[in-house]
């Protein structure tokens, strides 16, 4: 091999001994091919070696950060269930309600004898169930707010130290 086969730049003199054989016999004398051989090897290495851990740490992270949504995914998951749930004793307590406002209407409409009375006594009934339906929901949306900041704050609770771990478990 010749300087004038050498790529531009790799020696200075390339333009001056187009085609000198103890110039090349002097690079391969002092070992610079092979120390541009092991330099080029170590830096393909060392990238390879960069990508490899590159890719571990976002592999970790994005496996830390997966499972965090999938535990708040469980956990709404059961607050929904406990809504629900709440939502049915609510429903359940109104319900009562309403069958006892309606079994103290019927027991006062099978005494009455008088029907002005019938329609006092009917208003009443209506004035009753409507107020047992207002307190109802009333109580059933002051619940459900009250759930929805609590599971909201735990949420963000969660998510926060969801991206310390995974930052964590990242390093």
């Amino acid at each position: 091999m010749d300087l004038a086969q050498l790529p531009p730049g790799l020696c200075a003199s390339r333009a001056s001994a187009p085609d000198s054989r103890s110039g090349v016999e002097a690079l391969y004398a002092t070992g610079y091919w092979l120390l541009a051989r092991d330099r080029v090897t170590d830096a393909a290495s060392s990238g390879a070696n960069w990508m490899a851990q590159f890719s571990d740490f976002n592999l970790r992270q994005s496996m830390a950060v997966f499972d965090g949504m999938l535990t708040m995914v469980r956990q709404a998951a059961d607050g929904f269930g406990q809504q629900a749930a709440m939502m049915r004793e609510h429903a359940v307590a109104i319900a009562e309600q309403a069958v006892e406002n309606t079994s103290e209407f019927s027991n006062r409409m099978v005494h009455l004898k008088d029907p002005l009375e019938w329609a006092q006594v009917q208003s009443e009934y209506l004035s009753r169930q409507a107020r047992a339906f207002a307190e109802g929901n009333r109580k059933l949306s002051e619940a459900l707010i009250r759930e929805q900041s609590t599971m909201a704050t735990q949420a963000a609770e969660q998510g926060r130290a969801q991206a310390r771990r995974a930052s964590e478990a990242a390093e």
